[in-house]
């Protein structure tokens, strides 16, 4: 018995090891990648960062054939320009903003996978149990840092792995270092600062009796505003909340301009039609039911009926946590409240004006919380079977059909996760 259970150690960390040569080629073929094409989306980002340093509004600004071409996106449409990042977001990218674009692509290229791979590591050391940690490592390494959607991350030059390692950094003081709760609701708050849709995550804390953690992210979304302003100024947070109403009424334009004007598309040495394929599909809710349909009904109403969706995943969300935070064993209530938190969060996600398939990397960490359980052998295996099912379709289909089967199976796989943990949970009342 010894003997086997010795093997299935090995096998399993020749499992990481084979990954992480699936790593090294999947950086090599993204070297290769940033060097070559523009990253219409980062390009979008230091434009912006470039614009509020020169005291302009980088979300409607006008792209025309005056623009200097240290401003010039052009991706841009003829309306308003495409960043939708918070302004703490394009202040992010200001240290950098006045090198050489080609050099910004390089400095950006590594501060993404160095941040992929440092939560990797912060969300394998949440777990106790070394099996648990080389069965992540594997997962993690192959499926999405060696998947195709993390490739497309780190070409269009996306920001989701900062917003990801900021959320393991503090995910593993909560769980490992229970002294610096405080610094792990800070970390979150911060989180949110990048991505609002995270708002929420504060009040799930707060209901699950987390306190200290929900005050402390409030807090730190605030210190990450307040330390931005200086940069950012005050009056771009408005123009940034009208900027994403625009996007929520679905007033986008095509990515080229019309025929009124021509714009450059090699700017600073680099072609910015010069890209990979993208090979996933928008699948935020509203634009999931409107595929390949002419639904006036969801067309005309798509802000009133964001919120409502909002409104309803809010209040599930909430309902949800309160009746866990009455059924669990105090001793889980952090692991209860950090996995149910992030996979509610998560499930709100989908209800912004649009998601593509990148966004996935950060499944990672729902995925690396409820792991230990979902290895236990007293824990039914489906919603096991469904996460790894979304994981592999999604990484052998490339497509917009896999995305979607990624998407589905995935969160119906947390979300059996949170049935299985919220039955434990019923069966064991607090003494």
């Amino acid at each position: 018995m010894a003997t086997l259970y010795r093997l299935r150690a090995w096998g399993l960390w020749l499992a990481v090891a084979a990954a992480v040569v699936v790593l090294v080629h999947a950086l090599g073929v993204s070297w290769n990648d940033v060097n070559q094409d523009g990253g219409l989306d980062l390009r979008a980002k230091v434009v912006a960062a470039r614009q509020v340093m020169a005291g302009y509004d980088p979300y409607f600004y006008r792209t025309g054939p005056t623009t200097p071409e240290l401003w010039l996106d052009p991706m841009a449409t003829s309306g308003h320009a495409r960043v939708t990042m918070t302004p703490a977001g394009i202040a992010l990218y200001m240290p950098f903003a006045g090198l050489p674009y080609r050099t910004q692509r390089q400095i950006w290229f590594a501060l993404e996978w160095a941040a992929l791979l440092g939560a990797i590591a912060l969300l394998a050391f949440t777990m106790r149990s070394a099996r648990g940690r080389a069965i992540f490592l594997a997962v993690a390494l192959l499926l999405f840092a060696g998947g195709y959607f993390w490739r497309v991350h780190v070409e269009r030059g996306q920001y989701y792995s900062f917003v990801l390692l900021l959320l393991a950094a503090g995910a593993w003081l909560a769980t490992r270092r229970p002294a610096w709760r405080w610094t792990a609701g800070l970390l979150w708050g911060s989180a949110i600062a990048l991505r609002p849709t995270f708002l929420v995550l504060p009040a799930l804390l707060f209901v699950m009796h987390r306190r200290k953690e929900a005050v402390a992210a409030g807090i730190g979304l605030v210190l990450a505003i307040v330390v931005t302003l200086p940069a950012t100024g005050t009056t771009i947070w408005e123009d940034y909340f009208l900027a994403m109403r625009v996007h929520e009424r679905g007033h986008t334009h095509p990515y080229w301009p019309g025929d009124s004007y021509e714009l450059k598309t090699v700017v600073e040495g680099m072609d910015m039609r010069q890209l990979i394929e993208d090979r996933s599909k928008d699948v935020a809710l509203l634009n999931i039911l409107s595929w390949d349909t002419d639904l006036a009904f969801i067309t005309d109403r798509r802000e009133s009926l964001g919120l409502f969706c909002r409104g309803l995943a809010l209040a599930w969300s909430l309902t949800f946590l309160a009746y866990l935070q009455f059924r669990a064993r105090p001793l889980q209530r952090m692991q209860y409240a950090l996995a149910a938190g992030s996979i509610l969060v998560l499930g709100i996600d989908y209800l912004v004006p649009s998601r593509w398939g990148y966004t996935d990397v950060l499944f990672l960490l729902p995925m690396a919380l409820l792991l230990p359980l979902l290895l236990r052998r007293n824990t039914r295996p489906w919603p096991l079977v469904l996460v790894t099912a979304g994981l592999l379709a999604g990484y052998a289909l490339n497509s917009s059909q896999g995305t979607l089967l990624r998407s589905l199976l995935v969160m119906a796989g947390f979300h059996g996760a949170l049935l299985c943990m919220l039955l434990r949970a019923r069966a064991r009342k607090p003494r």
